[in-house]
């Protein structure tokens, strides 16, 4: 990892001595160890000023320890590596501050159930990527847009009204007037009626804590509602549910609003809520060797070379037992009105598999087809493809192309496909 020449001199005391590996890993503990001063990682003892937001801080606490990130890449899975990585490896009394930006994609909970919370035909159809993430909390939908968040502190100093209150300081540096609601959303107040422009999770492990959120800049609204809507299906699940909320863009409120300033001012909050008041700077200064921002620690694609083990947290995310495999159990009941009669299905799945389907209404001249059906789907990979191929086996066997055309078959196809879940997007 390179760091901008100022900061290298001001840690190291030699201008232009680069890291390595080892020294990415024992950076912090360097730092506090020989007191260095630098403007991205200080353990000095110092006096506290004012804020300059309105708050005042006591003086004579003990300055803490802390770092700033800015990821450049916009990969979902290497950027939740990143984050990861740098909460398990970093020392846990250290704060930090990472921030970064995605591709199109959609986010899910941990704990929750992608039939039941994602518009899974759409995100198949259009190619757009769907990613579990490590903490809890609802589906968000990112692009370029978008800016990610995430405050990391000792689980001691863990608040989940911190962060959100800090990211509206923020904010309102760029005449934006956010607040916070009782959910830790930030919100901005438009005709009257509050609208989330952030959303928030948690992770909360032995020794350390993070909240992270999302920043809607200037996201694609129109995609957010498309991928978030969610097709009427009959799913009883044991996962988490999403909270619907009316949603708006800072930049529909805030010409100035970007990705580079929401980035400095939460930078500058950062700053002052730890007590380095000299670092902050009214305007971001840029310098190529780190791409156009100065004093942060920017992580791009070489640096992932002196995070060990952070390609490990990349593939485990990218694997389908990641992101379907750690679905809460479910029931998902299939029904629709053929010529001949209704048919309706139940499907039960436990971690994305099929362990279970049930019949409960059949036209007598379809029960073979449909009991046929319904033994070879257990076992399964829950979603469209594999469920498809195991109908049109079924039919195929019956020799009963006529049946499906005929009477109705392929609107309950209809139905199946509303699962979603092509094959190209689990390969």
């Amino acid at each position: 990892m390179t760091f901008p020449a100022s900061i290298r001199a001001q840690i190291f005391g030699v201008a232009g001595q680069r890291t390595t590996a080892r020294d990415f890993g024992s950076f912090f503990w360097i730092v506090h160890r020989d007191q260095l001063r630098t403007p991205v990682c200080a353990g000095s003892r110092r006096g506290f000023a004012s804020a300059g937001d309105g708050t005042s801080r006591p003086a004579n606490k003990e300055r803490k320890e802390i770092a700033c990130y800015l990821s450049t890449l916009t990969d979902p899975w290497k950027n939740l590596a990143i984050e990861e990585w740098l909460f398990r490896q970093t020392p846990p009394h250290l704060y930090v501050l990472l921030l970064w930006r995605n591709s199109k994609c959609v986010v899910l909970g941990k704990n929750q159930n992608p039939w039941k919370e994602i518009n899974m035909l759409a995100v198949a159809q259009d190619g757009v990527p769907l990613v579990r993430r490590r903490s809890g909390g609802g589906t968000v939908y990112h692009d370029l847009g978008n800016t990610n968040y995430s405050l990391m502190v000792p689980r001691t100093e863990f608040s989940r009204s911190h962060g959100a209150t800090m990211v509206a300081r923020a904010l309102h540096n760029l005449d934006i007037p956010a607040r916070t609601n009782e959910r830790f959303d930030v919100v901005v107040d438009v005709n009257g009626h509050p609208k989330k422009i952030s959303g928030s999770a948690y992770k909360i492990v032995s020794q350390r804590a993070y909240h992270h959120g999302t920043m809607l800049i200037n996201s694609d609204l129109a995609d957010l509602r498309k991928y978030l809507k969610i097709p009427p299906k009959k799913i009883v699940s044991k996962g988490i549910g999403s909270v619907p909320s009316p949603v708006t863009s800072i930049g529909s409120i805030s010409f100035t609003a970007s990705h580079q300033a929401f980035c400095h001012q939460v930078r500058n909050e950062f700053l002052k809520e730890h007590g380095y008041f000299e670092l902050v700077r009214p305007d971001e200064e840029y310098d190529d060797s780190s791409r156009g921002y100065a004093s942060w620690n920017v992580i791009d694609d070489p640096t992932l070379n002196s995070m060990p083990g952070v390609d490990g947290y990349v593939k485990e995310t990218k694997e389908w037992e990641w992101t379907y495999g750690l679905t809460p159990q479910f029931l998902h009941e299939l029904s629709t009105d053929l010529d001949i009669g209704p048919v309706t299905l139940t499907l039960h799945s436990t971690e994305g598999v099929i362990t279970q389907c049930e019949v409960s209404e059949c036209p007598e001249s379809l029960r073979s087809l449909v009991g046929s059906f319904t033994q070879s789907c257990q076992g399964l990979r829950y979603g469209y493809s594999d469920i498809r191929m195991a109908f049109d086996r079924v039919v195929s066997d019956f020799s009963l192309k006529a049946v499906r055309d005929d009477n109705g078959i392929g609107r309950w196809e209809g139905e199946l496909a509303s699962l979603g879940q092509f094959k190209k997007l689990r390969d």
